[in-house]
C-alpha cells in the first residue's frame, strides 16, 4: 500500500496527515535507532575480542604456567568472552538510551533531524551505561 492511499484512507476516516508524517519519521527513526543498536553490539563484541584475545593468550602463558593447555585455553577463552559480552552490554545500553532519548527529542519536536545528538544526553547515556556494565 502506497502512502497517498494511506493518507487518503485515513484522512477519510478523520486523521490528520501531518500527525501520520510525524509518526512515520518516529518509527524510521526508532528502526533506525534499533539497526544502531544491532551494531554497536556486534561493533562491541568483535572489538572485545580483538583487544582481549591477544593480551590474555600473552599474560596467561607468561604467568600462568602451572595451568595444563587446556586449562590455559579454557582460562583464554573465558577472559575473552567476559571482556566482549561487557563491551557489547556497554555499547548497546550507550545506544538504547541515546535512541529512547533521540525518540523523546523528535516526539516533542526538540531535535531537528539534521542536528547532532546533544552533550548533555551523549554524557547521561555514558553515565548510564557506565553503571550497569561492571
Amino acid at each position: 500500500m502506497n502512502a497517498g492511499v494511506l493518507e487518503f484512507e485515513l484522512e477519510a476516516k478523520g486523521c490528520q496527515s501531518g500527525s501520520i508524517m510525524h509518526t512515520k519519521s518516529l518509527l524510521l527513526l526508532a528502526r533506525n535507532e534499533l539497526r544502531a543498536v544491532v551494531a554497536a553490539v556486534l561493533g562491541g563484541a568483535r572489538y572485545g575480542v580483538k583487544v582481549r584475545l591477544p593480551h590474555s593468550f600473552v599474560m596467561i602463558f607468561l604467568f600462568k604456567g602451572n595451568l595444563s593447555l587446556k586449562d590455559k585455553l579454557r582460562k583464554i577463552l573465558k577472559l575473552v568472552f567476559e571482556h566482549a559480552r561487557n563491551l557489547a552490554a556497554f555499547a548497546a545500553i550507550y545506544k538504547i538510551v541515546l535512541g529512547l532519548m533521540k525518540l523523546a527529542s523528535q516526539h516533542l519536536r526538540v531535535l531537528d533531524e539534521g542536528r547532532p545528538i546533544s552533550s548533555i544526553q551523549n554524557s547521561r547515556s555514558l553515565n548510564l551505561s557506565k553503571f550497569f556494565v561492571r
